[in-house]
């Protein structure tokens, strides 16, 4: 597997929560061509959904109650309803997390 997708598949896990912490350990040694094993089906199936829906991750800071916010077409809205924005990823991750 590339590592060119590894930021991007960790930024999407940090917005739904769909890795173990075994994946995301993987994916950051992976980076650093510490890591040569297969990849597991849940980053796998975020790869997909990167590749297939052309997702990047969205601009992030921390908002003036710490609590996080991403930019979302010029506006910064809070972190907690990006799920809810975007509904066609977060139909696909759902379907992801259904079959676990």
């Amino acid at each position: 597997m590339n590592t060119e997708y590894n930021h991007e598949i960790l930024a999407l896990d940090s917005l739904y929560d769909v890795l173990t912490w075994y994946d995301r350990c993987w994916l950051h040694l992976h980076s650093f061509d510490k890591q040569s094993g297969p990849p597991s089906p849940r980053i796998l199936a975020l790869l997909k959904v990167i590749t297939d829906s052309h997702w990047r991750a969205p601009q992030r800071r921390a908002g003036q109650d710490r609590c996080g916010q991403y930019e979302h077409y010029g506006e910064w809205l809070e972190i907690t309803d990006y799920a809810a924005n975007n509904p066609k990823i977060t139909e696909q991750i759902e379907r992801i997390k259904s079959q676990e």
